[in-house]
């Protein structure tokens, strides 16, 4: 009898294999598009008073603002005057002037306009945004105070004679601190980058360590009023850190990373062919990608402390954007120190959550998984076509 003809085994084709790479990838693109900055939907106003009742200067995300011409504002300046008001004592509401531009950053809209009160003025309202569930409205208030002013909490008191030694919305900056990152895809990302490369508690700890040590400096610093930056180059710097980080996670786990220099040559020349947009900044970031890959091919900095320091490197960038959330225009108001410890006190609280909770699922994968290394290439997909697509929208749109 002859025996049947012995088959060759299958094996999976190039497409077949990167398919749970391209599909997360395509996913990332998906989840990407909503979020346009690091800023999420964030307005500011700054109220002075005057004899007649008050003048205010508000200011609106670019970004921000074609979402309200999504949904139908046509006429933007009547929007704005409706939808954040001055009430005196007995609730009404005092009368807007006349409206004008005022100056802004590229990425900003801004205008001012002067409001006259029958009574004292007693209450600011704000209703801008309800079209984006997570908005926040940062109120600069006479007497150096501040408030944040949402959905749930849409009135602040204009004024008041005997401030807090502590201010009253000190939980609500927790809480908005521990939502930005609940809510931001990008942080989010940048966050599990940093996790599937760490395969030992010690890493875990070095890389999450630099991370909050670089973004709390940054976010103090700006917050504070002691450095400032254009927020477009910041924010589109931001989703460059996260293209960049993905790239290392897929270039580290080939077989022999030092043979393939073309994600991170492609990674130079991408920083390069952005130097028009957003100038040197773009420059100097290329210029440390090639020093850092190099030295990687090297041998050099293979895990522990060198990642841990990318780590509070790019984590600075990131403070950059938080910064945004919480400083508005103008001078520091006294109550800023407070209001910073509350965003960064809810920024750390969200962020050590979401790795306790992640890392076990990590680990049980690395038990479990045929190749462990798999994951690297996966959100390593994931994480250069979402950060790519974020750094072109926010450096071009």
């Amino acid at each position: 009898m002859s025996r049947p003809e012995a088959r060759p085994i299958a094996r999976p084709g190039p497409l077949a294999r990167r398919g749970p790479a391209a599909a997360l990838a395509a996913l990332a693109l998906l989840t990407a598009a909503p979020a346009a900055a690091h800023d999420r939907a964030t307005s500011r106003s700054r109220w002075t008073r005057t004899d007649e009742g008050a003048e205010v200067r508000v200011r609106l995300r670019v970004l921000d603002v074609s979402l309200l011409r999504a949904a139908g504002v046509t006429d933007l300046d009547a929007y704005l005057q409706t939808r954040l008001s001055l009430e005196d004592a007995t609730g009404h509401r005092c009368t807007p002037g006349a409206i004008e531009p005022a100056p802004a950053g590229r990425a900003f809209l801004a205008r001012r306009w002067t409001l006259r009160c029958e009574g004292a003025p007693a209450a600011v309202r704000s209703a801008l945004l309800l079209e984006a569930p997570t908005h926040l409205h940062v109120a600069a208030l006479p007497g150096g105070r501040s408030a944040l002013l949402d959905r749930s909490q849409p009135r602040a008191a204009f004024a008041s004679s005997a401030p807090a030694s502590v201010p009253p919305h000190l939980g609500r900056a927790v809480l908005h601190g521990a939502r930005h990152i609940v809510s931001g895809p990008d942080h989010l990302l940048f966050l599990a980058l940093l996790l599937v490369f760490a395969t030992r508690l010690r890493e875990l700890a070095g890389v999450v360590t630099g991370f909050t040590l670089g973004h709390s400096a940054t976010l103090a610093a700006a917050a504070l009023g002691a450095v400032s930056a254009e927020e477009r180059i910041v924010e589109a710097l931001i989703g460059a850190s996260i293209a960049i980080v993905a790239v290392e996670n897929v270039w580290r786990s080939r077989a022999d990373p030092a043979a393939d220099r073309r994600a991170p040559i492609a990674a130079v020349l991408g920083l390069v062919l952005l130097a028009p947009a957003l100038g040197a900044p773009a420059l100097g970031l290329a210029l440390f990608v090639a020093c850092h890959f190099a030295l990687l091919a090297r041998g050099h900095g293979r895990r522990g402390g060198w990642r841990a320091g990318i780590a509070a490197l790019f984590g600075g960038l990131h403070g950059l954007g938080f910064a945004g959330a919480i400083a508005g225009p103008g001078p520091v108001s006294p109550d800023a120190p407070w209001t910073l410890f509350g965003f960064n006190l809810g920024v750390e609280l969200a962020q050590l959550a979401l790795v306790l909770l992640a890392w076990p699922l990590l680990q049980a994968w690395r038990q479990c998984a045929a190749r462990p290394d798999a994951l690297l290439r996966w959100t390593g997909a994931a994480g250069v076509a979402a950060g790519v697509f974020w750094t072109l929208t926010r450096s071009f749109g």
